[in-house]
């Protein structure tokens, strides 16, 4: 097993009962749930007293706990033993699977100009741009159109932002999608670091 319990913490024998309460069998090999505030309550705890093997990003500790929720739910009563038997067969298969290359897309809250060019941080290379490239632009959407019910108000105007945004792509790997994604956002943060200290350093003044 990799995963554990946490020596302090929350009982996991309470989670597990307290998610056998809200379980629903459906059709066999399968169960559903009475899902509402509470269930999700009881999966950020499910989250907190899993002592996981390695680090891993957070919304791959998510994904991973509440896959096994539903995974345990479907094999029968809810104990403590089966949830934490399917966490850790989840964290064994993201723990053992091979890194893929990915491609993030985002944006920088400034307008596109000649200075911005390509530029590599270790593995990471990133790829500026006033627009983002065709083959782009049916991912970006289908991303726009997955948050905006979750997003109050109107969504930016995508022509607003290609005016006032300019385009970064990072190149990066990863063993999910999740892990990919937080190793290019910190990278991007880390490049950015660097920009605003080379911006602001002749600006400073020895006391």
């Amino acid at each position: 097993m990799c995963a554990t319990w946490r020596p302090k913490g929350l009982d996991p024998d309470f989670v597990a009962a307290r998610l056998e309460k809200l379980r629903r069998p459906s059709s066999p090999g399968t169960s559903s749930f009475s899902v509402d505030l509470f269930f999700y309550d009881l999966l950020s705890c499910l989250e907190d007293i899993v002592l996981f093997k390695d680090i891993l990003p957070e919304l791959e500790k998510r994904r991973i706990v509440q896959s096994a929720v539903f995974a345990a739910a479907g094999a029968g009563k809810i104990t403590r033993a089966t949830l934490l038997r399917e966490i850790s067969k989840r964290e064994y298969a993201f723990l053992t699977a091979p890194p893929k290359k990915y491609v993030l897309v985002s944006g920088l809250s400034t307008p596109y100009f000649p200075g911005l060019t390509k530029t590599r941080l270790g593995n990471h290379t990133f790829t500026f741009g006033r627009y983002l490239p065709t083959r782009f632009h049916r991912e970006h959407e289908r991303a726009r159109e997955a948050v905006a019910d979750r997003i109050p108000g109107r969504m930016p105007d995508p022509t607003s932002l290609r005016e006032h945004y300019a385009s970064v792509r990072v190149s990066t790997s990863g063993r999910s999608e999740n892990e990919a994604a937080e190793r290019a956002l910190d990278q991007l943060d880390l490049l950015r670091g660097i920009w605003t200290f080379e911006l602001n350093y002749p600006k400073w003044s020895a006391p």
